[in-house]
């Protein structure tokens, strides 16, 4: 059992980056976040509610996450656009900031309007289907191959992924793994084309293309 704040729902969601525990969200915001951490290529691991730090007013302060990429640490704050107009919340969210680049931390603020992005939200949800899956190197060229000569609808490339006896919930896992672009402008679904990094025509300089990174957190 975990207490939060007054009147504050807990959602519990399962993470993989840390070690398959239940991670407590304060809010659907967090959990929001939190499936955006998981999705995240750059993000290795992470953590809700890290540390205590010193208020402006000599309070105590939780920030919401912390992340590692690499050999880098960042913070992130998840804040409702309405409370930021609260001269207290501005107030403390600028004091973590200098407190953290004091450090050489970078902290990262989001709303409602980065995390609820539509259809980027729709999007990371259905992507959410190929964290468990695990694809050998084997399998990933196999389906890769399907994608050589021109590119596929999801329906067409988990039908290729089936006939080879793999998850069809793997090509979510190669979208995950930056392997796929997609059109970043509409809902994922069976008929949402396709392609490699080979195709031309879905390189980053073609308009609404993409991979993974770019439904994910700005950071």
């Amino acid at each position: 059992m975990r207490s939060g704040l007054a009147h504050v729902r807990i959602v519990h969601v399962p993470s993989r980056k840390n070690g398959n525990h239940m991670i407590a969200c304060e809010g659907s915001l967090e959990e929001k976040a939190v499936l955006c951490l998981e999705l995240d290529p750059t993000v290795d691991a992470y953590r809700c509610q890290p540390f205590a730090m010193k208020g402006p007013e000599g309070g105590r302060m939780v920030p919401d996450f912390a992340i590692r990429r690499g050999h880098s640490y960042a913070v992130i704050d998840i804040k409702p656009e309405g409370q930021l107009l609260r001269q207290t919340v501005a107030t403390r969210i600028r004091w973590a900031r200098h407190q953290l680049a004091e450090s050489g931390i970078p902290h990262f603020l989001f709303t409602e309007r980065i995390l609820e992005r539509q259809p980027d939200l729709q999007i990371r949800s259905q992507l959410k289907a190929g964290i468990p899956v695990a694809l050998t190197a084997h399998q990933r060229q196999q389906l890769l191959a399907c994608l050589h000569d021109a590119p596929l609808t999801v329906r067409q490339l988990r039908a290729e992924a089936i006939d080879r006896g793999i998850s069809p919930f793997a090509v979510e896992r190669l979208a995950l793994l930056e392997d796929l672009r997609f059109s970043l402008h509409t809902h994922w679904s069976e008929i949402t084309p396709l392609g490699g990094h080979t195709h031309e025509y879905t390189s980053c300089h073609v308009s609404g293309w993409g991979t993974v990174r770019d439904v994910c957190l700005p950071l």
